[in-house]
C-alpha cells in the first residue's frame, strides 16, 4: 500500500495542493507529490510528538535538521516547508478531532 493511501483523503488532497503550490520552478520540475509526500508524513509523525509543542516550536527546526535524510533536491533546506507544513496539518486535524 502507498503512504498516500494511508491518509484521509481530506489530508491528502490538501497537502497535493500544498506541494503544487509551494514546489514551483526549475529545481522542482519533474517531480511528482509523491517525492514531497515523505516530508509532509514526516512533519506529521513529529506532530504526535508531545515534546513539541507551542512553547518550544524552534527546537522542530533543530530536530529536523539533525534528522531529515533527504537527498538533494530534498535536502532540509529545501523542503523544510513541507515538513512544517505536515507538522501544522496534523496539529490542526487533531485539534479539530478533539472538537468533534
Amino acid at each position: 500500500m502507498e503512504s498516500s493511501q494511508l491518509l484521509n483523503p481530506k489530508v491528502e488532497t490538501d497537502l497535493r495542493n500544498d506541494a503544487r503550490e509551494r514546489f514551483m520552478g526549475p529545481l522542482w520540475e519533474g517531480t511528482r507529490f509523491e517525492d514531497f509526500l515523505p516530508a509532509y508524513l514526516f512533519g506529521m509523525e513529529l506532530a504526535e510528538n508531545p515534546h513539541f509543542n507551542p512553547t518550544n516550536l524552534p527546537e522542530l527546526g533543530e530536530y529536523c535538521k539533525a534528522h531529515w535524510k533527504g537527498e538533494y533536491p530534498f535536502v532540509y533546506y529545501n523542503i523544510r516547508m513541507a515538513i512544517e507544513y505536515g507538522f501544522a496539518r496534523a496539529r490542526l486535524e487533531k485539534a479539530q478531532s478533539l472538537q468533534a
